[in-house]
């Protein structure tokens, strides 16, 4: 009980200190940058989304999902793990945190599931967003035809929650890689080196099979596949491979940087 009530006290700490930073201001305009991003591409396309015959909430949401995948997440993600841990870094507060009659695994891991709540929260608002966007385009351009069809948000939610695990393995990366290394710069550098790599593994090489290897393919691969145009990769107990090893990724980076953060003396 103790334990628990001590966790609890080091996580609504975390909360508080979001207050009057501008993280919090990151996720609102992380999520309303992506659905208004996908509005604008139909706003501006309007003859050549109103002349597919489909259901336009699967191609709004299919293509909402891709486009997400492949431009957004990885960046975003190595963005706000950096933007967590920073203010202990620049403050040099490690010793302070560490000096108190708190144990480190309620420090480092309210850290981390305030990381998670925060990716959630953006999903939430890009998910909200986008589904009054959608309506919105609808009352502009009466030819989209949303207003015939029912959203299937079960649907939607359900591919949310699939790309939300195909990023775990990169966010707990990018987590102990800030919270190892002081300097801002070099995390967010890792993180862009790996985007890059993965645009070309992706993109120009069309090497979806090498995803599997690679965690920053994950939510290209992930964002592919319950996109517009569906690879067919194979599921196992309803996830992909990459989910799986996305998860695999978020649990051994965890415990590792945990356990550095356990033996660290900090000075």
């Amino acid at each position: 009980m103790f334990v628990r009530y001590a966790f609890t006290r080091s996580l609504l700490a975390e909360s508080l200190k979001l207050k009057g930073t501008p993280i919090l201001w990151l996720v609102l305009s992380g999520g309303v940058f992506i659905a208004g991003f996908i509005f604008l591409l139909h706003f501006f396309n309007v003859e050549k989304f109103t002349e597919q015959a489909r259901n336009p909430w699967d191609l709004y949401f299919e293509l909402s999902f891709m486009m997400t995948a492949m431009l957004f997440l990885v960046p975003y993600i190595v963005l706000i793990a950096g933007a967590v841990v920073y203010p202990e870094h620049n403050g040099n507060a490690w010793k302070q945190l560490y000096s108190l009659p708190i144990r480190r695994g309620n420090i480092y891991f309210s850290k981390l599931l305030t990381i998670l709540g925060l990716i959630a929260l953006t999903y939430l608002i890009f998910f909200v967003i986008g589904l009054i966007g959608a309506y919105l385009l609808d009352f502009i351009f009466p030819a989209f035809g949303f207003r015939k069809y029912p959203p299937d948000i079960g649907g939607y939610a359900l591919r949310l929650l699939h790309s939300y695990i195909a990023i775990l393995g990169i966010l707990g990366l990018h987590y102990w890689f800030s919270v190892r290394w002081s300097s801002f710069i070099l995390p967010m550098g890792i993180g862009l080196l790996g985007f890059i790599i993965a645009i070309f593994v992706i993109f120009i090489g069309n090497r979806f099979d090498l995803g599997t290897y690679f965690p920053y393919t994950y939510p290209m691969v992930v964002g592919a596949e319950f996109g517009n145009k569906p690879l067919g990769l194979e599921k196992m107990a309803g996830l992909l491979t990459v989910e799986w090893g996305s998860i695999g990724l978020f649990i051994v980076s965890s415990l590792v940087g945990f356990y550095e953060e356990k033996l660290k003396n900090v000075k």
